[in-house]
């Protein structure tokens, strides 16, 4: 049989899921969170309906939310990533707002992806092809000579990923109301192939104000081997998909799945498939680190990245000041780091809170006309901008109290009045 790739398999369905403490808003704020995203979805509706769950349909894909999780799924055809996590973005922005959620013990994604075969047999005989496992063709437990099924976990404080390839037969029926069988056509099909369930997921905790959906998930949404990395494309063409020779692993930065053989958790997908394993996290535990949350891959580009790479250059530089003992070395420490802040206000479409604390920290430094931080400024910079680089998904209303910290410490942050302005390139041309 010849050699499978990742182009092989179409794309039946992506999930992300978010979990948290439980969040009993929810029994008098549902409601709002319809209304919320009510405009940004085509025709949604109330699908199912009750006290701790509810689910909702739109064109775009279903919508869960119960009491300790959420979940946008998605199985439409033409779909791309960044589609997708627009969609993921407009509907956990309202879920955390009105159920006022702070803290993710858990964020997961989970891709499934099916290849058709004629038969059962040829679908085994497709697994089996792949060399997945280093086990000789034998007869096991009285049963078949080959696995129908081979399960990958890994795991460790911050990430985890589990892959599940199944070759199976999946049968597919509709039932028609007596009225109206003259109208639609009853459908009764097997459908036998092999499928390839990805889960992706955070193991350590992640704070509301690290994670950025729209960042995240584009950058998760990417399937093929740690030497080829490329982007899904939820398409029937166009699929952007690495190839990857069946003898080696798939691989996927990453992934989320269900309830199953042992005491562990996983992202669920309200459409039929493979369930995987995953295991919980404890809300105490310590956050997740931000570069794990968003590892660079290799060969990609990442606005978040990028911005986290600047937001550590300009901290090291402040360190790099505050423990100087010349005044002179620490203020050229300081111009370099000032130098950097146009860099970062480009990425200012992270968060209003990034944004603003960029901005303001800009006309502070301008502000001063080159005379030099004082202890006191040079330490509230620098811990602002660390804490910008573990948050830097930080609402308004928090980028705001930061400013309020750079004023109180006496940096004028507001932006120089157009009289001013004119008075200094005048002075500039007199001179």
């Amino acid at each position: 049989m010849p050699a499978l790739t990742i182009d092989d398999f179409k794309p039946f369905s992506v999930t992300c899921e978010l979990r948290y403490k439980s969040a009993f808003l929810i029994y008098d704020r549902t409601g709002h969170v319809l209304e919320d995203i009510r405009n940004s979805f085509t025709d949604i509706a109330v699908s199912t309906a009750g006290p701790q769950q509810t689910t909702w349909v739109a064109e775009e894909g279903t919508f869960v939310l119960e009491i300790g999780a959420c979940r946008f799924t998605s199985a439409r055809s033409g779909q791309n990533a960044e589609g997708f996590a627009k969609h993921c973005n407009a509907f956990f922005d309202a879920v955390t707002n009105h159920m006022q959620i702070n803290v993710f013990t858990r964020i997961g994604l989970r891709y499934i992806a099916r290849k058709e075969f004629k038969t059962l047999d040829e679908s085994k005989a497709a697994l089996a092809s792949m060399l997945l496992v280093n086990l000789k063709p034998a007869q096991r437990f009285k049963s078949s000579e080959s696995p129908t099924e081979v399960l990958f976990r890994w795991e460790d404080s911050q990430i985890g990923a589990f892959v599940r390839l199944r070759a199976e037969t999946v049968d597919i029926k509709s039932v028609v109301a007596p009225e109206l069988q003259e109208y639609v056509t009853k459908v009764d099909k097997k459908i036998h192939g092999l499928t390839i369930d990805i889960d992706y997921y955070t193991v350590a905790p992640v704070e509301r104000e690290q994670w950025n959906a729209l960042e995240w998930l584009p950058q998760k949404l990417r399937i093929g081997s740690g030497r080829h990395p490329a982007r899904w494309k939820m398409s029937d063409t166009g699929t952007s998909i690495a190839k990857v020779s069946s003898d080696e692993t798939v691989w996927l930065p990453d992934g989320t799945g269900a309830p199953a053989i042992s005491q562990t958790e996983s992202t669920r997908s309200p459409i039929r498939g493979i369930v995987p394993e995953m295991r919980g996290t404890l809300a105490l535990a310590p956050v997740i680190e931000i570069d794990r949350l968003y590892d660079a891959v290799p060969g990609t580009s990442s606005q978040i990245v990028r911005a986290l790479e600047l937001l550590k250059q300009a901290s090291d530089l402040l360190e790099t000041a505050r423990k100087s003992d010349s005044p002179l070395d620490a203020d050229r420490c300081v111009q370099r780091a000032q130098l950097l802040l146009p860099k970062l206000f480009a990425y200012r479409g992270l968060g209003d809170g990034y944004g603003v604390i960029i901005n303001s920290l800009h006309f502070g430094l301008a502000n001063l006309h080159g005379t030099p931080l004082t202890s006191d400024q040079l330490n509230a910079v620098w811990r602002i901008l660390r804490e910008l680089r573990t948050k830097p998904a930080m609402t308004l209303e928090q980028g705001i109290q930061r400013v309020e910290e750079f004023e109180a410490c006496g940096l004028g942050v507001d932006p120089p009045d157009v009289g001013v302005l004119l008075e200094e390139n005048q002075s500039a041309e007199n001179e």
